[in-house]
């Protein structure tokens, strides 16, 4: 048997054995999806924090954002913008980039097996 073998594939020398192992599976990489997604809801919360705190600095401290060249107050577009510009926020944002990857990679995962499982239930009919 090859060593290289995925849970994504079937052998058809141990059909049983790929069948009785992908409910255990399945769980498993489901579970993972829903990790994936409390690390994504997790970072949104934070991104949403980091950005009022921002937003809060902004509108406080437009010197420090380079927004007291105005002879006028701000914009709402401007503090956003402001608000995006800070380190804060762009690092809090790169965090939920990469958990939506995850929380991606995981659907993914889970859709590839329930694609095995369709392709098991098709081989069993045809052996039988």
């Amino acid at each position: 048997m090859n060593e290289e073998r995925t849970v994504y594939e079937i052998d058809l020398a141990y059909l049983e054995r790929d069948w009785l192992e992908q409910a255990k599976t399945v769980f498993a990489e489901g579970m993972k999806l829903a990790e994936a997604r409390q690390a994504l809801n997790e970072a949104k919360s934070t991104l949403e924090i980091v950005e009022a705190e921002q937003d809060m600095d902004v509108r406080l401290h437009p010197s420090k954002h380079g927004l007291d060249v105005l002879e006028k107050k701000p914009t709402e577009t401007m503090v956003k913008n402001a608000v995006r510009l800070t380190k804060a926020y762009q690092t809090a944002d790169e965090t939920v980039i990469r958990a939506q990857h995850d929380v991606d990679c995981c659907n993914a995962s889970v859709t590839a097996l329930e694609h095995k499982k369709r392709a098991m239930e098709s081989l069993v009919q045809l052996q039988a």
